[in-house]
């Protein structure tokens, strides 16, 4: 079954849901909330983004959480809402011209520092009235680049009021349905009959969604939440803001003084005296800021009192700029600061209608625990929104456009791969056009058959007709076998021609082995014959070399020291002028003897039948270039017969 991810980046706290099933039957298989180093800069700040990222990887990583098939929410904090009208309906079309549209809309910064998106409200007479949502190219890079820093690559960057909508949507809040009357497992969608609000109400941003007749109409972001009251007692008194936080909510939830435990107080003590020196202390002094232990439910009332303040200002100011926002009757919250004390009964006062908590964990398979439903429910119901686009839930916003597209890893070794195979393509081509070229050329050096246009049947000469085709061969082949040369003088016309068709059937690097066979067959009829026949003698100058050979093994154990400088063989085919010359170096005081011991050797040899050397000359003497040396140059030349004998 497919899983999704949901990623919730926040100052705070990072949140993130993994799902898994449809839409329809979704099954939360983890969640988590973990604590981010508290910080105060900006979303572009490389460090803030680092923070959270490095938030959401141990979160990840303690989870066994997969990374693939992520959606992020990017902080609305840092999103720029407009309405506009259109004049023409079709989400393709109106994605080509939105950016210049919204360029008119947007004053603020200019749209090509922008990522731009858009929601179709509804379409009127063949307009569309659109909500553009546009996010700063560059802490949204900043945020991709701090994830992907720590192995994460999103394939999707939502809104985190895309994540709001869409899970208030999957819980039936924006139906006609209220709390209380009959519910289905998962309400359907309908038309209500007025305005609802859906209320996010978190550290450091209340996010707003307002839905009339049960369409998205608008949304905004309040830059003000509830850590606005712990600020002011962390201030105050001189805590951590997470220690003013837990002061703040036990406070008010008991409604007494809270005593800041030992331990945490002097951990700040600690934390403080080792970034601050004696002169900063003389500074807190003068400030009077007071370092107390003990926070008390009147000064948790007052921080409390003027964070209401301003979010009642806040959220009057929304409602009065919101198009189209009729009579509001329903209100929905989640967020973990929707669990501040004190809340409900704001909002109530605002909107004139008792809020209620989105309740979406019933339509969610899970093995919670009642407690951690109770703790989780409120803080990743927008991980969770998140999570359910990519299921096939509701169609969000997607900022991973232009420079910031998502690519898969596929993808972006694509055309690297696609270079890199052409290349290889082309080297195994012109490589193997080489190969090929080589190929040919050591057929034409061993024998290529060449096809002839024909012979002459009573002549064996070339004519123009195509009487017989025929071959020849190129190479050492063709040197053999060609027309010119002893087989064909030496077989019938009918002989040679079976003989030549036969070896151009062979593949052309056996076609040498095939003629030595046929030859061996040859000699064997001859043999059988009882004939002799002078032109099989294929050896007769091996031999001469072999008897060389021998007669010079025979005496070099009793000569000394000697080296052969020089041999020279001529045997011609015409059976005349055969002879054999070579020099020979004798060192040593024993020179002389030696050149008798290879003279006489070579006389015996003379007289024996076998023999291929017929008479031998007395040797040429060449003293050698240093005279001090003992030693002569002898330079012998032998006689060979006319007919030498074949030693097989």
């Amino acid at each position: 079954m497919p899983k999704s991810v949901g990623l919730d980046p926040g100052e705070y706290e990072v949140k993130v849901a993994e799902l898994d099933g449809s839409y329809r039957k979704p099954r939360l298989l983890t969640a988590s909330v973990d604590r981010v180093a508290q910080m105060t800069s900006s979303a572009s700040d490389p460090g803030h983004a680092m923070a959270e990222a490095q938030a959401l990887r141990t979160a990840i990583k303690n989870a066994h959480i997969h990374k693939l098939n992520v959606c992020l929410g990017f902080s609305s904090r840092e999103a720029v809402f407009r309405r506009l009208t259109v004049p023409f309906t079709g989400e393709e079309r109106i994605r080509k011209v939105i950016k210049f549209e919204a360029e008119g809309e947007i004053h603020s910064q200019s749209v090509d520092d922008m990522v731009i998106d858009f929601h179709v409200v509804d379409e009127v007479d063949g307009e569309t009235n659109v909500l553009v949502v546009g996010i700063p190219k560059q802490p949204l890079s900043t945020t991709l680049a701090a994830v992907n820093k720590v192995g994460l690559d999103p394939e999707r960057v939502d809104l985190d009021m895309t994540g709001l909508y869409r899970i208030a949507d999957f819980s039936g809040v924006l139906s006609s349905t209220l709390e209380g009357e009959e519910e289905t497992d998962l309400p359907a969608r309908t038309d209500g009959g007025g305005t609802r609000l859906v209320l996010d109400i978190g550290a450091r941003a209340v996010r707003m969604l307002v839905v009339a007749d049960g369409t998205l109409v608008d949304m905004r972001a309040i830059p003000l939440g509830c850590d606005s009251a712990a600020e002011a007692i962390a201030t105050s008194h001189g805590l951590s803001l997470e220690q003013a936080r837990e002061a703040l909510t036990r406070c008010l939830a008991t409604g007494a003084d809270y005593q800041v435990p030992p331990d945490d107080v002097d951990d700040a003590d600690d934390v403080d005296d080792a970034d601050e020196s004696d002169e900063s202390d003389e500074s807190d002094e003068e400030e009077n800021v007071e370092r107390s232990s003990t926070v008390s439910y009147e000064s948790a009332i007052q921080a409390r009192e003027k964070l209401f303040v301003r979010l009642r200002r806040e959220l009057m100011r929304f409602l009065v700029s919101v198009r189209g926002a009729g009579e509001i009757e329903a209100v929905f919250t989640t967020g973990g600061g929707s669990l501040l004390p004190g809340v409900t009964e704001l909002l109530t006062d605002v909107f004139q209608c008792t809020p209620e908590p989105i309740r979406f964990l019933r339509h969610v398979q899970h093995s919670l625990e009642e407690e951690e439903v109770e703790y989780l429910e409120p803080r990743i119901a927008v991980a969770v929104g998140l999570a359910l686009g990519q299921l096939g839930g509701i169609p969000g916003l997607n900022f991973r456009q232009e420079e910031l597209v998502f690519t898969r890893g596929f993808d972006r070794i694509k055309l690297p791969l696609a270079v890199a195979c052409m290349l290889g393509l082309f080297f195994f081509f012109f490589h193997g056009v080489a190969l090929m070229k080589d190929l040919d050329a050591l057929e034409r050096k061993y024998g290529m058959a060449v096809e002839r246009g024909g012979l002459d049947a009573a002549t064996g000469r070339e004519t123009g007709a195509a009487v017989e085709t025929w071959h020849e061969f190129t190479g050492y082949l063709g040197r053999l076998v060609n027309s010119q040369f002893w087989a064909s003088r030496r077989l019938e016309h009918n002989e040679y021609r079976a003989m030549v068709n036969r070896l151009a059937a062979e593949p052309p690097f056996t076609r040498l082995d095939e003629y030595l066979r046929f030859l061996e067959s040859e000699l064997n009829e001859v043999e059988k014959k009882g004939q002799y026949e002078p032109d099989l003698a294929l050896e007769s100058g091996l031999s001469v070399l072999q008897q060389f050979a021998g007669i010079i093994q025979s005496v070099e154990d009793r000569m000394g020291r000697f080296y052969i400088g020089d041999v020279e063989l001529r045997v011609p085919a015409a059976g005349s002028g055969r002879i054999l010359r070579f020099e020979m170096y004798i060192r040593g005081p024993e020179f002389r003897a030696g050149n008798e011991l290879v003279f006489e050797a070579f006389r015996d040899a003379c007289e024996d039948a076998d023999s291929a050397f017929q008479a031998i000359s007395n040797p040429r003497e060449t003293r050698p270039r240093n005279q001090d040396e003992l030693g002569l140059f002898f330079r012998y030349e032998v006689i060979l017969k006319d007919k030498i004998p074949t030693r097989r």
